[in-house]
């Protein structure tokens, strides 16, 4: 049940990130505004992580934890949404923190639009590529369907529309939407968002960078996993085509999306995988992923240089050599 005090509920999937944790949580109890709660759940840590939320508990009565057996992200999330109070929630990795200020200014932008989910930019810190600017020079408030089409737009260039982190959801607009995240080892953010983003109303688009995300290179999401493409990438594409659909746009970003992933799991394959060869096999014998191959228009390839590698894909995953 939402608390009238409580403006904003900060949920934290914590699974084996000790190391982190105090910086996150500091980070949060050190905000310069009331009205806010952190929901943490300990997904069956093996490390120290859940003594020390129990210890942060003990000193704050803003902590409440929440201890369950290993389930996976999503589901720690999931059951973060049920135990929320505040009006909103923001999901916070707990390897990452948030930046001073950021609650209150929040508020302040939220409060007087009641808007189903606001976006904000984050910044990276670690080993990696940086994302692009963020697109937003001001606040833009989305109430129809042209309005929300291109605010997603200009996140996907951004590559911020898949992230959890750096956006607020109003707890009504999930209950009563059903919007949950799914139990995917992979991709459960793009699902969860792509799914959101189909059935929201109003959008508020902030030109603030309010989130710090950690690039780690021990993270699931950087490494070579030979499921990721059966476990997925097909379904977020899917998702994304959904969304794309229901806001009367073409399924272009999700086909470029799609050629990113191939190109991005071919690099993969080569600088990680011991069985370099064996995988390009498996990759190779995707019925989906060949399908997705073939229907891919060339006109939604984004440059030549992409044409090229689309065409040479097709023979390859026709059983036929690309000449040259």
């Amino acid at each position: 049940m939402v608390r009238a005090d409580l403006f904003l509920s900060l949920i934290l999937p914590v699974y084996n990130v000790a190391e982190y944790l105090p910086t996150c949580l500091d980070s949060i109890l050190s905000q310069d505004a009331d009205g806010l709660e952190v929901v943490a759940v300990d997904d069956g840590s093996t490390d120290d992580s859940g003594d020390i939320l129990d210890h942060y508990a003990s000193r704050s009565g803003k902590i409440r934890v929440i201890h369950q057996r290993n389930q996976g992200v999503g589901a720690a999330r999931n059951s973060g949404i049920s135990a929320a109070r505040g009006e909103y929630l923001w999901f916070v990795d707990p390897d990452d923190w948030i930046e001073p200020h950021s609650v209150r200014a929040l508020a302040a932008a939220i409060r007087p639009r009641s808007t189903d989910i606001a976006v904000f930019g984050f910044r990276t810190v670690g080993p990696g590529s940086q994302p692009p600017p963020w697109p937003f020079n001001e606040a833009r408030f989305a109430e129809d369907q042209k309005e929300r089409a291109e605010i997603f737009r200009q996140l996907v260039a951004a590559r911020r529309e898949t992230s959890s982190c750096n956006k607020i959801y109003s707890k009504s607009f999930l209950m009563n939407t059903g919007v949950r995240f799914s139990d995917a080892r992979y991709g459960e953010d793009a699902i969860f968002n792509y799914r959101a983003f189909r059935v929201v109303e109003t959008v508020l688009a902030l030109p603030d960078i309010w989130y710090v995300y950690r690039l780690r290179p021990e993270s699931v999401s950087r490494k070579y996993d030979p499921t990721r493409w059966s476990e997925k990438e097909l379904g977020v594409i899917k998702e994304m085509k959904l969304l794309l659909a229901s806001l009367g746009e073409a399924p272009t970003l999700a086909n470029r999306r799609f050629l990113w992933g191939i190109f991005r799991e071919i690099r993969m394959i080569a600088r990680e995988s011991p069985d370099k060869i064996g995988d390009l096999r498996a990759l190779r014998a995707n019925e989906g992923v060949a399908e997705m191959l073939r229907k891919v228009p060339l006109s939604d390839c984004a440059n030549p240089r992409q044409i090229a590698a689309l065409l040479a894909f097709r023979m390859a995953f026709a059983g036929k050599r690309a000449p040259g």
